[in-house]
């Protein structure tokens, strides 16, 4: 949304958040509602991809590791929300330091302190 087109820079630094399930979770389809929800997963997957593939975005994403939880899972335990929580200011502060790991070889500048 506030990407500036090809070839002309940013007015202003801007950068996003991807939370990333676990690959290679498979939804098991029994009916026409696990089906819906099975294509669902399928279809937000998939266009949240086509965006952050690019280097450019992918350089300025922040992408926490949700393990087993997905978008849709909307009745989280406090075990669930804990680890969601941990995970996302984990990965924060490894963006925002500039620390090896997940931003790892994407080309995004390091902090001042490093």
């Amino acid at each position: 949304m506030f990407d500036a087109p090809p070839g002309l820079g940013p007015r202003w630094p801007t950068f996003g958040i991807k939370l990333s399930a676990a690959p290679g979770r498979v939804s098991e389809v029994h009916d026409t509602v696990s089906m819906s929800w099975a294509m669902l997963n399928t279809m937000t997957g998939f266009y949240d991809q086509t965006h952050i593939g690019e280097a450019a975005a992918a350089a300025r994403t922040i992408v926490i590791d949700t393990g087993t939880v997905r978008a849709t899972d909307l009745d989280l335990d406090r075990e669930a929300q804990d680890l969601l929580f941990r995970k996302g200011r984990e990965a924060a502060l490894e963006f925002l330091d500039g620390t090896p790991g997940s931003q790892a070889g994407t080309g995004r500048p390091t902090s001042a302190r490093t």
